[in-house]
């Protein structure tokens, strides 16, 4: 999913990759959608959803190239109504 963020007009990508049953998503996934997040699709920030949580070398991959990481529990408080930007952390809002 490709957008822009409202009056800030900031780009973003956002991935949800997996289902239900599926593993973690582990540091290839993020490492593709790295490669083509912001080149291909001109995004300011990353964002990838997994319900499954990542692996500890995703996490890591994500932390080094500043990756927007969703998982369950923040994809929750994201529903029952906290802003994104408190869910993700204020380093991800737009300056």
């Amino acid at each position: 999913m490709t957008g822009t963020s409202g009056s800030e007009g900031g780009a973003w990508r956002s991935n949800a990759p997996g289902l239900p049953d599926a593993a973690p998503v582990g540091s290839g996934a993020l490492q593709k959608f790295n490669g083509t997040a912001r080149p291909e699709h001109g995004a300011d920030v990353a964002v990838i959803v997994a319900l499954n949580g990542f692996t500890k070398p995703a996490t890591e991959f994500a932390e080094r190239h500043d990756i927007v990481l969703i998982g369950r529990p923040e994809l929750k408080r994201w529903a029952h109504g906290e802003h994104l930007y408190a869910v993700v952390g204020e380093q991800h809002s737009p300056a």
